[in-house]
């Protein structure tokens, strides 16, 4: 009878707690049915009624380790600390062997973050059985909290591969994943775990929220339903509800479950800028000024308020340092304001009052990720080898995005100290890190052979300015293309969009080299499908006539003989440079695109693939077209505008400040080498290099 309530206690049977209560009635004076009772009792929820059948059954059997670790789990369970430890002693000092109460004395230390004591504790527990699954665990635990979360998922999914039905496995193992960022991984890995136990709730609420972190959060629509009903009031459960409320369009219901969250944690920044966003989007930023007003009023200690309340004014540059400087006063021993202060002044380029507001974030949190980046562009300038010692201890970082900006300052700081090799090899990880869109490296344009039989048909031609035609701004990767951007949007001549760079991209062909025309017999008809449809979509922008300054994702011959053929007068400004400088700098500095690339080479080949699309067009006069090296903007920026202005018919110059200001942004660091740069590089990107060189010649740039 006894081993049925055993094994129902595994199966974790509904009928457990009768039988158990029945066997105890049975067999009173029997200790193995009071712990039988007692684990059954556990199973309900009934901690209390559960610690009076351990205590009877250790009465009973005062000799027995086993009901002394039971006593221990349950006081862990109700945070009695002392009382946990003083039990699992009493375990050990029956069992010697009692490997669990290794294993749980070692996550008692690392939860205290004593790594000594866990290291002592998963010592003795490998004494009793080094390949465990829960000893390979508690290692990965240890070598997580020491930094080094590769080791640590090797170490999980070690154990998950010998238990791989075990739930505090995989439920560890998913939490390991969900910080890394690898949130597939962690699905499935909470999912496995379920299996094994699908009414557990942080396993439920793990599994929401990988969902959530994957945009995905409505198909987690059912689970987060049955958290409500078991944990109506739970803060977590409530913002996943919240969020999943916005996705399904539920604004009123979204903001009900984020003031309640914040009535009840005025610190959650979830919540807080959850109704932010909604608050902004839908009712204007006064209603959201005066709720955290309020809010702060009450909770002048809330960080997440505070940096809520900063963030609404990142429009204006002087309100947001201004609420900055009120935050550091009401919190002057917080290291957050100063962090954020000091990035505040790195991007004015007050580069040695940011280093002084670093220092102090760093004295208050010397592991602050954001205060380190500002410390070491400040080094990097002076000494590239104390920047280097600074960034290298969060190369691992687990945060993509933060650990992407580690990798490319880290790159630069190797490269001030003349580690070329070092530099390349940090900027591909951190290239590699990029948030990546399916459609990010379009496919070549045609053979020059079908390109030569397109041109035969294409009109001449035209030399004049037509004020009423379109302009289109095009740059490589690593082109810098996006400092002539920051003068286009200064002007207000014409329109400027950059719609296509944006969340959701212009679709109107243009960046679509399969809906160009694909063969001389089609141009003519396809490219006046294709200009209609960039004139449809174009009065979607709002834009009241086509006399804009359009930007292009990408170039591809055919447009430029489009174009010409429809678009009489339509002009062209390319941003263009020495292409192995283009790679470079792609390397070190992305694009606005974000496109990724496999490798230098991988990226050499599109870049010499795309600079020949442009030679195409600028050989056969298919537009005219302006070339502007956009590092000649800190150079001569007055003639370089007025170039502008004069190719496409502006009556006053454009300013080049933002693209000045922009060039020196980020602690006075430059966004972009100096032409022939890439010369420092010629043996670490030999490779890449000699695919661009015949690319480079045509284009007229010296081989050398």
């Amino acid at each position: 009878m006894l081993q049925d309530v055993i094994d129902a206690l595994r199966r974790r049977s509904p009928d457990v707690l009768e039988m158990a209560r029945a066997q105890v009635e049975q067999t009173p004076q029997d200790p193995e049915a009071h712990h039988a009772l007692g684990l059954a009792l556990r199973q309900a929820g009934d901690d209390e009624s559960a610690r009076a059948s351990f205590d009877r059954a250790t009465e009973m059997a005062p000799d027995n380790a086993t009901y002394h670790f039971s006593l221990a789990g349950l006081s862990l369970a109700g945070g009695d600390l002392a009382q946990a430890r003083k039990h699992l002693i009493a375990t050990l000092a029956l069992d010697p062997n009692h490997l669990a109460a290794y294993i749980t004395l070692a996550h008692m230390a690392l939860a205290r973050n004593d790594l000594d004591d866990a290291e002592r504790q998963l010592k003795m527990a490998e004494r009793v059985n080094p390949e465990h699954p829960h000893v390979l665990l508690t290692h990965g635990q240890l070598h997580g909290a020491r930094g080094d979360h590769d080791t640590a998922i090797k170490q999980f999914s070690a154990a998950a591969a010998i238990a791989p039905e075990d739930t505090l496995v995989l439920s560890t193992l998913a939490d390991a994943y969900m910080q890394r960022g690898n949130l597939a991984f962690a699905e499935q890995a909470y999912r496995r775990a379920l299996e094994g136990d699908p009414h557990q709730f942080v396993l439920r609420r793990g599994l929401a929220e990988a969902l959530r972190r994957q945009s995905r959060l409505e198909d987690g629509g059912e689970i987060i339903e049955q958290l409500q009903r078991d944990r109506p009031n739970d803060i977590g459960v409530m913002q996943l509800a919240g969020e999943l409320a916005v996705v399904n369009g539920h604004i009123d219901q979204a903001l009900d479950l984020f003031r309640a969250v914040i009535a009840l944690d005025p610190h959650h920044f979830p919540a807080i800028d959850g109704a932010m966003r909604l608050w902004v989007k839908y009712q204007g930023h006064a209603q959201a000024r005066e709720f955290l007003d309020n809010l702060l009023q009450q909770n002048p200690d809330s960080v997440a308020a505070w940096d809520a309340r900063y963030s609404l004014e990142a429009g204006n540059s002087a309100d947001m340092f201004a609420q900055l400087q009120r935050w550091q006063a009401a919190m002057p021993e917080h290291p957050l304001p100063a962090e954020r202060l000091a990035l505040a002044q790195d991007a004015r380029g007050d580069v040695a009052h940011a280093e002084t507001l670093a220092d102090i974030a760093l004295g208050k949190n010397p592991y602050s990720v954001a205060a380190s980046l500002v410390k070491a562009r400040a080094e990097l300038h002076r000494d590239p080898e104390l920047a280097i010692a600074r960034l290298r201890p969060f190369g691992g970082y687990p945060d993509p995005s933060l650990r992407r900006s580690v990798l490319g300052w880290l790159g630069h700081a190797f490269d001030r100290g003349g580690q070329f090799d070092q530099a390349v090899h940090a900027w591909q990880l951190a290239q590699a890190l990029n948030p990546q869109a399916a459609d990010a490296m379009p496919a070549a344009g045609l053979p020059t052979a079908t390109l030569e039989s397109m041109a035969r048909n294409a009109s001449p031609a035209i030399d004049a300015v037509d004020p009423a035609a379109p302009v289109f701004l095009y740059g490589p990767p690593g082109s810098g293309v996006d400092r002539l951007a920051a003068i286009f949007r200064e002007q207000t001549e014409r329109p400027f969009l950059s719609d296509r760079f944006g969340a959701e991209p212009r679709a109107d062909g243009f960046g679509d080299p399969a809906a160009l025309p694909a063969s001389a017999d089609a141009f003519v008809e396809g490219g006046q499908r294709l200009i209609g449809q960039w004139r449809d979509r174009l009065a979607e922008t709002g834009a009241a006539d086509i006399a804009v300054i359009d930007w292009l994702r990408i170039w591809d011959a055919r447009l430029g003989m489009t174009l010409r053929q429809n678009l009489p007068g339509a002009r062209l400004i390319v941003a263009l440079r020495d292409p192995r400088d283009l790679l470079l700098n792609w390397l070190a500095f992305g694009s606005p695109a974000r496109l990724p690339f496999a490798s230098p080479t991988a990226a050499a080949v599109h870049l010499q693939k795309a600079l020949e699309q442009l030679a195409f067009t600028i050989e056969h006069d298919d537009l005219q077209v302006l070339r502007i090296d956009p590092i000649s903007l800190q150079n001569d920026p007055l003639q370089v505008t007025e170039d502008i202005a004069r190719f496409i018919g502006l009556s006053v110059t454009p300013s080049p400040l933002p693209a000045q200001q922009r060039e020196l942004a980020s602690g006075n660091h430059p966004t972009l080498f100096t032409d022939g740069h890439w010369r420092d590089y010629r043996e670490v990107l030999a490779g890449p290099f000699a695919v661009l060189a015949p690319i480079a010649e045509r284009l007229g740039f010296a081989v050398d």
